[in-house]
Order: structure tokens, then sequence, then C-alpha cells
């Protein structure tokens, strides 16, 4: 009904999973906003076939019936039009209804008497004004067996969308449930929330070092070139204001970064599923202008990673050399801007980076499950692989130590994972685990712990570092693409989702 009004669908774009997941959990948008024209009483009888609480909707298909009749068209007229008998001569004679009735030809059907052949001879005349009625007529009656048809589906789903996990008297029992286990930790609490852009997700997160700016890029794909957008916007933390806005990129910021001191953002443009160039775009967000671009990878470029202390930026995606790329920022950008490295041997898609901490090793995950660490102080760089997942690596995080590197899988082949590298030893350890339940998102608060996942159910997860114990679940929303911390100023943010909102969470004692 949503569709036959106003035209659209009401949740477009996204993947498969996404859309179920939005209409399990989004609110769902107004019909009067995008139709101002539509009588309030229908948008209000969509909005209740569209709630997200059963006891809101209609309880049965007549009770929808009821609230449709308003809308229902008139029936056919109760009498027939009246027939003008012509009064001209006709150069065929008229028959006489009180002549003998002629025996029948065969074949043919001859009326049974004077009234019949009456009705017969003047039925085609009969039909002609009627039967614009008579189609408006089954027309409206299909609009409404179809209406009633729906309420029918939305009332069997109700238990279905009763069962939908990770609401929030859901996540509250959880937290709960877990106080004891978070009593050293903390619990995360939900602190405020950025607005969202309208048919757009966000994909990446980065917060500058000192926790002071927070970087979002976004974006919608589509096979068709016309219809991809991305856009960056950096966001004042202390106000939580938007400092910087830059839209119409070709396609979606799969990536973001911000430099350690806050003043250049980099972004990636690339998708999973639709191949597109891999330009990277910087910005000088001091001088509110564009520094450089340039094609990184072939396909797309996925993430970005600014090396701590040197003007050096590593990206990753999708590309025929299966290549991680360092590029010197001090160099001049041009034409002829080039790599300073090119560290090749990866899978054949790249999809996150991390830095240690004192910027001696790089890590690249890829989906052919293997990470590899690039020993950056050797010349020229050379690799260790660290091998035992079966799914796609998507997120990476070092502790502070640089003695451990953790990182989480998907579900592509075999089940999600979050494990830990000793990259002394190179065994793996495994720290959680997930049934068909994608981990997105990665991120560690200090050596103790605790570990946070975003997950593709919309919940964000804190785990014991050690005991791999889930110790607290929240709901972001349909699903979590990505996670920004900062320990010292105890600020979580997390992002994902169809036109969803950014939102940032606290840590309470």
């Amino acid at each position: 009904m949503f569709f036959l009004i106003s035209g659209r669908v009401p949740y477009p774009g996204g993947t498969a999973m996404e859309k179920i997941l939005r209409h399990q959990l989004d609110a769902p948008p107004s019909l009067h906003q995008l139709c101002p024209d539509t009588p309030p009483q229908l948008s209000a009888i969509v909005a209740r076939l569209m709630a997200k609480d059963p006891d809101q909707r209609f309880e049965s298909a007549g009770e929808l019936a009821d609230a449709l009749t308003p809308f229902a068209v008139a029936n056919e007229p109760t009498t027939a039009p009246e027939i003008a008998i012509p009064t001209q001569a006709s150069q065929f004679p008229i028959p006489s209804f009180h002549d003998p009735v002629q025996p029948p030809t065969p074949n043919r059907i001859t009326p049974a008497s004077t009234i019949e052949y009456e009705t017969a001879i003047t039925l085609q005349d009969r039909w002609r004004p009627g039967r614009n009625y008579v189609a408006f007529t089954l027309a409206a009656i299909t609009l409404f067996a179809g209406f009633a048809l729906l309420a029918v589906v939305l009332i069997v789903a109700a238990p279905w969308q009763r069962a939908a996990p990770g609401d929030d008297a859901t996540s509250r029992a959880e937290s709960k449930n877990n106080a004891n286990s978070t009593a050293s930790s903390g619990i995360w609490e939900a602190d405020s929330m950025l607005p969202a852009l309208r048919e757009s997700q966000v994909y990446s997160l980065s917060l500058s070092a000192d926790g002071s700016r927070l970087a979002a890029g976004s974006g919608y794909a589509e096979k068709d070139a016309a219809s991809r957008r991305g856009e960056i916007q950096v966001f004042n933390m202390s106000n939580r204001q938007r400092f910087a806005f830059y839209p119409q990129l070709p396609g979606p910021a799969r990536g973001v970064c911000l430099s350690p001191n806050g003043e250049t953002v980099a972004a990636g443009i690339g998708d999973y599923d639709v191949q597109m160039p891999g330009e990277v775009h910087i910005w000088d967000l001091g001088k509110k202008q564009l520094n450089r671009s340039f094609v990184a990878h072939d396909n797309g470029t996925f993430t970005l990673a600014f090396h701590p202390a040197r003007p050096l930026l590593a990206t990753g995606g999708w590309d025929s050399g299966r290549s991680v790329k360092l590029w010197d920022l001090s160099q001049p950008a041009g034409k002829d801007y080039q790599p300073a490295f090119t560290l090749a041997g990866h899978g054949p898609k790249v999809n996150c980076l991390a830095f240690s901490h004192n910027g001696n090793q790089l890590a690249a995950g890829s989906d052919d499950g293997n990470i590899h660490m690039w020993d950056l102080a050797a010349s020229p760089p050379r690799a260790t692989v660290l091998r035992g997942f079966r799914g796609s690596v998507l997120a990476l995080a070092f502790l502070p130590d640089e003695r451990f590197v953790f990182a989480c899988t998907g579900a592509d082949s075999g089940e999600p994972q979050v494990g830990k590298f000793d990259l002394a030893t190179g065994v793996l350890s495994l720290v959680a685990d997930a049934n068909d339940n994608n981990f997105f998102a990665l991120a560690i608060r200090s050596k103790d712990g605790p570990l946070l996942t975003g997950n593709q159910d919309g919940r964000v997860r804190v785990w014991d570092l050690h005991g791999g114990k889930e110790i607290q679940a929240f709901r972001h929303g349909s699903v979590c693409w990505a996670l920004a911390l900062h320990a010292e100023n105890q600020i979580l943010v997390s992002a994902g989702g169809w036109e969803q909102p950014i939102r940032i969470w606290s840590l309470k004692k």
C-alpha cells in the first residue's frame, strides 16, 4: 500500500540482509511527508499496517476493511440508463414483438419469450453505458482484496516481530545480568546521536588522536555509475556539531581516516559488490580544501591508515596486484604521483589495515583469511604471514604493548571469529565466536581490555579480553559497520545501517 500511494518502497537500497533487518527494526518513513496530498486518515492506516509494535496494528482483516470503507469506490448504479429509441426510419425492418416467433435457425439461440427477446436485443446497448462502471467497480474490489491480504500477512507475521532480538528491553536485561562482570570495566551507556544522512549509510569511522574530531565515511553503491554517491563528514566532538562536509563523491567512502593531529582526512572509494576505480581523496581541514586525489587500486579502495609519526598513508583494496600501497604525502601531488612502496602477496581484496602504535609494523587483513605483518623498519619492508582463519579478515587492532594483534572474520568460510595472534610465536588464540553473525568492527580499550565488536545483527558486544566471555551487549541499529574508540576520553562511536544515525556512547563506572 505504501508503494502504491507514494511510488517508492519504504526501505530502499542496501543488501537483502540489510533490508530484512531494517523492515524488522527501523521506524517506517512517514507517508504524509512523502505525499502531503494523502488524506491523513489514509496515512494513519498505512502507519498502523507498518507499525513495529504488534499491539498498534490492526487485529484482523475485518478491522482493516472497516477502516478502508470510507475510501471505497461507489458501486454501479442501481437503475439502468434509459435507452433512446430512434424515430428515424431504418433501412432494416425493426422486428415486431407481437409477430409469431419464427422457427429457430440451426446453431442459434432463440429467446423463449417476448420479454427475453427484448432483453436480448437491448443487452448490447445496455452494456455500453454501464461497462465503465463495472470495470471501475472490479478494480476497486481487486484493490480492496489486496489491502485485506496485506493485513493478513502483517498480522500473521506479528510473532516474528515480537521475537526480534536486541530490542531495548533485551539490551537492558543483558546489561543487568552482566553487571557483576562489568564492575571492573564499566558499562557503556548511550550519550548522544549525530544525525543520519538521507538515502545513505555510514561505513567507516575515525577519531583523531586527541579525540577532538570524528570523521565518518558514507554513501550508496549501484551498478549504474550515475546512481553512486559518497560523503565525508567531520564533527567536533566538543559540541557534537558538523565541522566539514564533502558530498558528491563518485562512490561510497568505505574507508576514512583522520591524521594523528586531526588536520587531514583521507577517504577511499569502493564497494565490495560493484567494481569502480579506487580513488583516494585527501582534504586539508585547516584550509577546508582538497589536497589531492588519485586512484590507488583498480576496483576499489576499502581501507586506509595514517602512519602515527610520518607523512605516510597506507591503502588497501581490490586490484589485480593484490597489494597494499604506501603513499608519501610529503611529495607533491600530480598525475605522476606514485606510491613509495607497493607491498604485494595479499588476497584479492585487502579489507583492513592497522599500524602498530610505534609505527614499525603494518598489519593487513584480506579475504583469504591471512594477515600480513609488514616490518617497516626493514629496507625494503618484509612480511610475516599469520594464518589460522578461514573467513575473510574484516578488522584489526593492536594492543598498546605491540605483543598481540586482534582480528575478526566474517561467515563466508566458517563461523565468524575473533582471534588473538601472539606476534612472537604466531600462535592464534580464539577469543570469541558467533553463529552466522559477522564481526564487522573491532576496538580495544587497553591492554587489559575489554574488547568491543560491531556485529551484523546491529549490536555492539563487549568481551572479556582473557576469558572470552561476553559481558555486555547493546543495540546500535540494524547493522554495525564501524566502531571508533577513544580510551582516554572514554568515548565509543558506532555507525552502520541505512539512514541510521551515528551513535555516541560513554563509559559509566
